[in-house]
């Protein structure tokens, strides 16, 4: 006589599952994968083919549309996905690999200026920190992978929003703004710092996220020269000047140019073209 399996609710197994399935979840999943199979349709062709009530049609099409994921055309009305969902199969495809397709660069740049070497990726309004060569110095600030810090205040955020491209770089600065909740006379000079990173073609800050320690960062891209990622390496006020500064931001373009290379990149979009700032 088999054995029946028994969930933590005390119920079968495949009663806990139901249980848990959010069908309203389901239902907007099917309509992604109809809708996915021809370019355009028709609200009445698309509720026959779901075989679902027209106002919950309606309803599931109305937050996809909302959300980025669902288009209408003016004309004739018609609905089809955009390019958000591509845009996600991307970050995945490119976020999965990063790590391991920029750890050899990240190392040799830790050989090469001898401190700690951070990669970041974008996570709503934060950096997050999924790789760390630590320095060799003793006197380090060392970061843990899964590590979050703000996008706007970050050498590694600045980078990342100085080269995303818009209407995507418009809504997140909203998004950051309303977060921050700053004057606009700090707001604006914010600003004023992602315009010389874009000049620069390199992030820096100011002991903006721990104190005593200075990060400069370059950005990473991908075969459609969308910025995905950062490199950036980070060391304490006393061992840097402008000098050092300079030959740090160099090497920190050079590995991202390097790593998008790696990518598919066709050119890196910006070579490093302006002296570091002296601390």
């Amino acid at each position: 006589m088999g054995t029946r399996v028994l969930s933590y609710y005390g119920a079968d197994m495949d009663e806990s599952k139901n249980y848990a399935r959010i069908n309203s979840l389901v239902k907007a999943l099917k309509t992604l994968e109809t809708l996915s199979l021809q370019p355009k349709w028709g609200l009445a062709e698309l509720t026959a083919r779901l075989g679902m009530p027209k106002t919950t049609v309606c309803r599931l099409i109305y937050t996809l549309e909302e959300m980025g994921y669902v288009s209408q055309e003016k004309v004739r009305g018609e609905y089809s996905l955009t390019s958000k969902l591509f845009q996600l199969g991307s970050q995945v495809i490119n976020h999965s690999g990063l790590v391991d397709l920029a750890r050899p660069d990240c190392l040799k740049l830790r050989s090469t200026v001898g401190e700690t070497v951070n990669l970041c990726i974008p996570h709503e309004t934060d950096m997050l920190v999924v790789d760390i060569q630590v320095g060799n110095h003793p006197l380090r600030q060392d970061t843990k992978i899964g590590v979050g810090f703000s996008m706007i205040r970050s050498a590694s955020g600045r980078a990342y929003l100085a080269f995303l491209k818009n209407p995507e770089a418009e809504e997140l600065l909203e998004r950051i703004r309303e977060e921050e909740k700053l004057p606009k006379k700090e707001w604006q000079s914010l600003l004023g710092e992602l315009d010389e990173t874009k000049e620069g073609g390199i992030g820096y800050d100011n002991e903006e996220i721990f104190s005593g320690v200075r990060c400069v960062a370059a950005p990473i891209f991908d075969h459609q020269t969308n910025v995905v990622a950062t490199i950036s390496v980070s060391a304490p006020v006393v061992r840097l000047n402008g000098k050092i500064l300079a030959k740090m931001a160099d090497a920190v373009v050079e590995t991202a140019s390097e790593i998008s290379t790696r990518l598919g990149v066709p050119r890196y979009p910006h070579p490093h073209g302006k002296e570091a700032k002296a601390s």
